[in-house]
């Protein structure tokens, strides 16, 4: 996943800004990339890339790399689950699981609330979470709200600080 670019080229190539998690170029290097000009563009999966020596990288991996002079382990973790805010405070190293513990509620979901789901034939609703990649049915309840709760305190106890409710 590191790819071949050294923390010495990318400091000669692009400014980062950690408090804003903006890129822009230190020096031009084709047609796109002009000294001063913003580094890169959004993706159609909503993140930041940027292109450099004939390579794409996404922008948050790039922060943490300029920032720590290494490449992350495994994942980079956008902590508000924004990806496009690549300031350093927003980001962290994650496992594939916490990553995934952090995202928002999928967008088909009629209910709107994670880790929830109606159950047709008692009019109840039921939770569950998935950890390890095993779901896990943490039982059935009269109100959303209730299996909400179940699903956001076995979400702190299996995540902790990666847990999202919403």
């Amino acid at each position: 996943m590191a790819k071949n670019l050294s923390h010495e080229r990318l400091l000669e190539l692009i400014h980062y800004a950690p408090e804003t998690g903006g890129f822009t170029w230190k020096k031009t290097t084709s047609n796109k990339a002009k000294v001063g000009g913003s580094a890169g563009n959004i993706m159609k999966n909503g993140y930041w890339k940027i292109g450099i020596d004939s390579q794409h990288f996404y922008a948050h991996r790039l922060a943490w790399f300029y920032v720590h002079g290494s490449w992350p382990a495994e994942y980079i973790d956008h902590v508000d689950g924004n990806k496009l805010d690549n300031s350093i405070s927003n980001l962290r190293e994650a496992t594939n699981s916490q990553n995934g513990a952090n995202r928002g509620v999928p967008s088909q979901s009629k209910i709107r609330l994670k880790g929830v789901f109606r159950v047709l034939r008692s009019n109840r609703f039921g939770a569950q979470i998935m950890v390890r990649g095993n779901h896990h049915h943490l039982g059935c309840f009269d109100t959303m709200d209730e299996a909400h709760a179940a699903y956001f305190a076995a979400a702190r106890e299996a995540f902790g600080e990666f847990a999202r409710a919403e």
